[in-house]
């Protein structure tokens, strides 16, 4: 348990003004952008005692990423895969790595950090790993990142992942389910390492 603190809240890194018209009101955001998105933009501005700006070109960038992680999860979950292969230990590497990592994070009530680890990182791990797979995935493994992916998110946006979770048909509420636990035992630097070898010699 914890309490974070930061600065002002700033809108296009300029001070709220009225006769600017730069004032900007928790409930026409959230009329606008939804609850998920106006919680995730403000949380991803700043930490400890930065600024926290609104950033409305963010909050779209925001709000299209994540409707395209609500198609996929709901459109590949359970997907028919083919058998193991070596990326499969990278790729189990990276979400033990994000999972670690966004953990930290979220114990020191650093959520802009969480969210660039365990969002976009694990967003950008997981299209080199679609990449890698040519088409063919591990469905054991994909059902994983997307449980684990939709559970990361769920503190930020609540609503998308609940529906996220009934789509996929598991029982209960998402927000009654436990954190998700990293195991120390698969991050392989080794794998990482040659992988980052693959990718900067393509």
């Amino acid at each position: 348990k914890g309490i974070g603190v930061n600065g002002y809240v700033t809108v296009g890194k300029a001070k709220m003004s009225k006769s600017k018209g730069t004032v900007k009101k928790l409930r026409d955001l959230v009329k606008n952008f939804t609850p998920d998105i106006t919680r995730i933009t403000i949380l991803s501005s700043g930490e400890e005692l930065a600024d926290v700006d609104w950033d409305e070109d963010f909050a779209v960038t925001i709000q299209n990423k994540l409707e395209q992680w609500y198609m996929f999860a709901c459109e590949n979950y359970n997907k028919e895969g083919s058998p193991e292969k070596a990326i499969d230990k990278w790729m189990e590497s990276q979400l033990n790595t994000v999972i670690k990592k966004t953990t930290t994070a979220m114990n020191e009530t650093m959520y802009r950090t969480a969210i660039m680890t365990g969002f976009f990182d694990l967003q950008r791990h997981l299209k080199w790993y679609l990449r890698r797979r040519a088409g063919s995935v591990n469905t054991r493994l994909l059902n994983q990142i997307i449980e684990t992916q939709t559970k990361i998110l769920t503190p930020f946006t609540p609503h998308l992942c609940e529906e996220i979770w009934m789509k996929l048909e598991k029982d209960g509420l998402i927000t009654q389910e436990s954190w998700p636990a990293y195991e120390d035992a698969k991050i392989n630097p080794f794998v990482e390492a040659e992988e980052t070898m693959i990718a900067n010699t393509l």
